[in-house]
This record gives structure tokens, C-alpha cells and sequence, in this order.
């Protein structure tokens, strides 16, 4: 196969660039010129010189043809040997032949640097060349267009920088005008990464949330598009999120970014979440169920019963958010607040009969825990002076 094509490119060049005519002595002389459309072909015999008659030609496919100007379409691309034979009033003859080539160049569009992303995509900018051969003749030119701004020679590598997709179309044309057709080549660019953006619907509280969160994950890339998103919670490994994640009680830290269909990989975002969706821990340590007298426990009782002053104690944790706030109530009367441990209140005012004291703490994350006991007090205006005076012996 080689061979052969060796030979046709050797015939090419020797009958392209001459033409070898048989004539007799006063015969008439045959010679044509040739003009080529695609793979119709004019062929003109008006350079022939005699008194010439017939014009018999053989368009070397199997096919003839008679005429001083004719035309002929072929059915594939190829080489071709046409004869012309002229003849003259008289009966004598001249023939001449010719290569006619119908094999157009063919182009083919390099990119630098190769494709560098995912799935056909490129993710820098893009140099694009085009080379053009053609076994027969010559190129004479190849042309190139950008989808729909107006066709350029092409001169050498030029450059597509803007993201996006580009749809190039080129061809080339030889020195026997044959036309290659239509190529076509897509370029896809994206040089930017997704955007991630978290939205959680829950209500934050000084940095906590007092309910599971609901975190939802949008990414947007308006190029080649989001091909996924992955996060982690503290440090488990990168999961692809699906369109739900619930984080629950503690503290945690949330890594997630995404990937585009380009390859192109965000830097990853951190946000801190602090859950805490139980009340703080609390007791009323003081008073309990005993008799007391002047601030003194002296015997278990059913219900606390209270002689004189006393000071009202209680222990309060919380093992997440921390306790922020205890405040005192008295038969639903507010008495005062403590920020931090102890927590106690002097309760001397004159009292006398049955009373609830109520204890609320609260947290940072908004929890709230409730402690309520009820007590039998019996201070007289007297006794708080009597009380003041025993605690201090």
C-alpha cells in the first residue's frame, strides 16, 4: 500500500507538472487545462491548435466524455490519469494526459499543553495548532474560525484564554484548490474552582446550637459544573455529601469543599459547631429536708423546716456549653442571680409559714433547668437579729 502510494505521489508531480501529448507531423495538437470544484472537475481543451473536430476524453475512471469544455464528477478522492484525443477534419489525431488530483489536504488541531482537566476539560489557558499535509501536492492554505466570529487564515499558534466552550472549526485547501471539509474541534475551559456555601436552619446562641443541626451544602460552578462535595467531621475522613447532614451533641469542627467537573478542587472551609441540646445540671444543696435552726441542720425531716436565717445553696454544672447564670425565686418572686460558683443567697428577711424556692439555671446554648423545693419557715424580726448573733459566736 506504501508503494503504491509512493508511486501515485511520483505520478502526481510528473504529470501535474507536464503533460505528454502524441501527435504526428501536421496533426492537430491536444492539450486542456483543468479546473476543480469539490469532486467535480471542468476540464478545457481551448489550448488545443488544429482544425479539430472531435474531442474524445477518458476521465480515468472507467467513464468518457466528449467536448471541447466538459465536466465530470467523481465518486471518490483520488489521482487520476485523463487522456484527451483530438481529431482533425482530416482524420488525424493527437492525445495528450494529465494527473488530476482530488485528494484535499487534511488538518489536524493540537493543543498545548494536552487536555489537563477532567472529562475533556482544560484548566489553563489553551494554545491551538494546526497542521496541514497533503500527499500530493502542496497546501496552499488552511482557515480556522471560533464559533460564530468571521473565519482567519490560520498563521501560526494562537491562543484561547477565557473560560468557557469553543467550537473550532478549520480546513485546508491544496495548490489544485482541493478543499479539505469541514474539521471540528471543542476546547473546554475552566479555571476557576466551586463555590461552597453552608446554611444550617437552627438558631445559634453565643456559639452554641441547643438542637441537632441540620447542615446543608450548596455548591455552585457555572462553567463546567459541580461534579461533588465532600466534608468531614473532626477527624473522620472525607465523605461525599448527599443532600443531608445532622450533627449532634458536642463539639466539633466541619470540613467541606468541593470539586468541579474540570478537576478544579476548592480550598476547603472550617466551621466550628458547638451542640448542646441538655440542661444544665442542677441541685438545691441547701436546704434539704431537715430541721434547721438559725442556719444549723439538726434532723432529717419529711419537708425542710426552717428556723431562723438560712442560706440558700445549690451545685450547677454543664459539661458543654457551661453554666452562664442562676437566678433565685421566692413564692415566684425574683431575689437576685450568681454568675459563678458559689451559688448562694442569704434569705434573713422576716418570714413565717410556706414558701417554694425555685432555682433556675441557664446555660450557654439557652438550656434551661428548673429546681423547686418547698419549705416551712418561721422568722421573726427578732430571730434575724438572734440568727445574725449565733452564726457569729
Amino acid at each position: 500500500m506504501c508503494m503504491k502510494r509512493v508511486l501515485a505521489f511520483l505520478m502526481c508531480i510528473i504529470f501535474s507538472s507536464v503533460s505528454i501529448s502524441i501527435a504526428e507531423d501536421s496533426q492537430p495538437i491536444a492539450d486542456f487545462d483543468f479546473k476543480i470544484d469539490g469532486l467535480t472537475v471542468t476540464f478545457d481543451a481551448s489550448s488545443s491548435h488544429g482544425n479539430i473536430t472531435d474531442y474524445i476524453w477518458n476521465f480515468g475512471d472507467g467513464e468518457v466524455g466528449n467536448g471541447k469544455i466538459v465536466s465530470h464528477e467523481y465518486k471518490n478522492e483520488s489521482v487520476y490519469i485523463v487522456w484527451l484525443t483530438v481529431f482533425d477534419e482530416n482524420g488525424k489525431s493527437s492525445s495528450v494526459y494529465k494527473a488530476v488530483d482530488l485528494v484535499p489536504p487534511y488538518t489536524i488541531c493540537e493543543t498545548i499543553p494536552l487536555v489537563n482537566g477532567r472529562n475533556g476539560w482544560y484548566t489553563s489557558k489553551v494554545a491551538v495548532k494546526l497542521i496541514a499535509r497533503d500527499n500530493f501536492s502542496i497546501v496552499n492554505a488552511t482557515y480556522y474560525r471560533i464559533d460564530d466570529f468571521p473565519e482567519e487564515k490560520y498563521e501560526g499558534i494562537f491562543y484561547i484564554n477565557g473560560e468557557g466552550i469553543y467550537n473550532i472549526t478549520f480546513y485546508s485547501i491544496d495548490a489544485l484548490s482541493n478543499r479539505e471539509k469541514d474539521k471540528k474541534r471543542e476546547i473546554k475551559i475552566d479555571k476557576t474552582a466551586p463555590i461552597t456555601s453552608c446554611n444550617i436552619g437552627e438558631e445559634e446562641t453565643n456559639g452554641w446550637y441547643k438542637e441537632d443541626v441540620h447542615v446543608i451544602l450548596n455548591a455552585t460552578d457555572y462553567i463546567s459544573g459541580v461534579n461533588a462535595t465532600y466534608y468531614k467531621i473532626d477527624g473522620g475522613a472525607f465523605c461525599v455529601y448527599n443532600g443531608s447532614l445532622t450533627i449532634k451533641e458536642g463539639g466539633h469542627m466541619l470540613k467541606y469543599f468541593s470539586v468541579d467537573n474540570a478537576g478544579n478542587t476548592e480550598v476547603f472551609h472550617t466551621l466550628e459547631i458547638n451542640v448542646d441540646s441538655t440542661p444544665p445540671h442542677l441541685t438545691i444543696s441547701s436546704p434539704e429536708n431537715f430541721l434547721y435552726i438559725f442556719g444549723r441542720k439538726i434532723i432529717a425531716m419529711e419537708n425542710a423546716i426552717i428556723i431562723g436565717n438560712i442560706t440558700i445553696e445549690a451545685d450547677c454544672t454543664d459539661n458543654l456549653a457551661g453554666v452562664v447564670k442562676l437566678e433565685l425565686y421566692i413564692d415566684g418572686d425574683y431575689r437576685g442571680n450568681a454568675t459563678s460558683p458559689p451559688y448562694s443567697w442569704l434569705w434573713d428577711e422576716p418570714s413565717f409559714g410556706k414558701y417554694e424556692i425555685k432555682l433556675v439555671a441557664y446555660d450557654s446554648a439557652g438550656n434551661i433547668a428548673t429546681e423547686k423545693r418547698d419549705v416551712f419557715i418561721i422568722n421573726l424580726q427578732w430571730m434575724s437579729s438572734h440568727s445574725a448573733t449565733v452564726n457569729s459566736l
